[in-house]
């Protein structure tokens, strides 16, 4: 009887709650015990295998940290082609075609998740003998062998698949896969705070080594071919308000004609790149939105017309070839400034959800903020004359001081940091 009170007096929705944070809990301790095992049994392995899980081409970031460890003879680098199953069937064939390509592209050594042979998926554990594994998405969107939950007793690493610039602090330092990690390398001291206040575990596994994609950038601007024209990179989100209910932050229906105009009124002189959110295609398709004939036809255009060009996949080589960035995503708010040009966000009308975080805030400040298609404009044609504004230039450098703290590769940091845990 006074258990059936107590269990009335706090409510289910409680004890669920109260049930799954004991759950989480208890897999932290025991992931941990598993990594301090693990680091001993380690030691005296020749060739370390170091698993990278690609999931999504878009959130790929690690890149430099592949070749990092490729330098290293104790290490075996290999890249594993998981199933998306964040949609449907025909997306997740979508998705490992572009993995592929991308995987080919790059010259990496990888493997598909699914053995045509067999027709099963691959263990991870038992075929790959995986010793280290880098998640390149924190999220349950791929089959549940290949989460984190599943893998426990190996020494797991995740680099962000973006420089986490929103309120979202919950998600974003608290949930249970940052806590189950051995290794969370952060982009700057502040993310580390950030994680000392929020994480169950006071950022304990969190160690600070900058960005991948700002060493890949810094590599690429060596090999970039100049171009006459003047390149624009438009980027918006795929959160359009009425069409997401957790985030409302994507102008694209503010703008999606006034770059088509641009490019009409600059033939010869500008080229417009079009680099939505993998999402907002799916976003667009729904009926209370535009629906799938006006989606299409639209793309279609970006694809047609002389001057325009549509960009899916890889943006490194779009960054370093541009000359502006315009945006509204919360991804990109950092990365360009590695490229050195300027970058525009395009503001919404009333409130931005979510909110920035502090470094946002930063980053935002280092931006040219518009909140209508007349102040983009002018803008844009402020800096097609090379017209800057001297105080915004300083602020995007000392933004990219933040994400290089250590004035080292993050690539190098993150193989060194493990090298020395390693004992190697």
């Amino acid at each position: 009887m006074q258990l059936s009170r107590f269990l009335a007096q706090i409510g289910l929705a409680k004890i669920v709650k109260l049930y799954r944070n004991k759950r989480h809990e208890l897999r932290f301790y025991l992931a941990s015990y598993y990594h301090r095992k693990e680091l001993k049994k380690i030691k005296n392995v020749h060739k370390v295998r170091v698993i990278f899980i690609l999931l999504l081409s878009s959130n790929w970031k690690y890149d430099s940290v592949y070749r990092a460890f490729l330098k290293e003879s104790r290490f075996f680098p290999m890249v594993l082609i998981c199933p998306y199953t964040g949609g449907n069937e025909a997306e997740m064939l979508v998705e490992r075609r572009k993995a592929k390509k991308l995987c080919k592209d790059n010259g990496y050594n990888f493997i598909d998740a699914w053995n045509e042979e067999t027709h099963s998926w691959i263990d991870i554990k038992k075929e790959l003998r995986a010793h280290i594994i880098f998640f390149s998405n924190p999220h349950s969107i791929t089959k549940k062998e290949y989460l984190i939950e599943a893998n426990l007793e190996t020494l797991t690493c995740y680099v962000p698949y973006s420089i986490r610039s929103d309120d979202l602090t919950e998600l974003a330092f608290n949930s249970p896969f940052q806590q189950y990690t051995w290794i969370n390398f952060y982009e700057s001291n502040i993310h580390k705070r950030l994680a000392e206040i929020y994480a169950m575990n006071k950022g304990e596994n969190v160690e600070v080594v900058g960005y991948p994609t700002i060493d890949q950038i810094s590599q690429e601007k060596r090999n970039i071919d100049h171009v006459h024209k003047k390149v624009i990179i438009w980027a918006p989100h795929w959160t359009i308000p009425g069409a997401s209910n957790l985030l409302t932050r994507s102008c694209f229906l503010d703008y999606y004609n006034f770059f088509l105009e641009l490019a009409a009124s600059k033939k010869g002189a500008v080229e417009v790149i079009f680099r939505p959110h993998p999402f907002l295609k799916r976003t667009l398709y729904k009926s209370n939105v535009w629906g799938k004939q006006r989606t299409d036809e639209y793309y279609n255009l970006w694809k047609e017309r002389e001057n325009l060009s549509y960009s899916e996949g890889d943006y490194i080589k779009d960054f370093v070839k541009s000359d502006l960035l315009v945006h509204d995503s919360v991804s990109f708010l950092s990365e360009y400034f590695a490229v050195g040009k300027p970058v525009v966000f395009t503001k919404s009308e009333g409130k931005t959800n979510p909110q920035f975080n502090k470094f946002g805030e930063i980053c935002l400040d280092a931006h040219y903020q518009v909140k209508d298609r007349e102040e983009l404009k002018n803008i844009i044609e402020r800096i097609l004359k090379n017209d800057e504004d001297k105080a915004i230039i300083e602020k995007r450098k000392q933004v990219l001081e933040l994400l290089t703290e250590n004035g080292e590769s993050c690539s190098e940091l993150i193989v060194k940091s493990i090298k020395e845990k390693l004992k190697f």
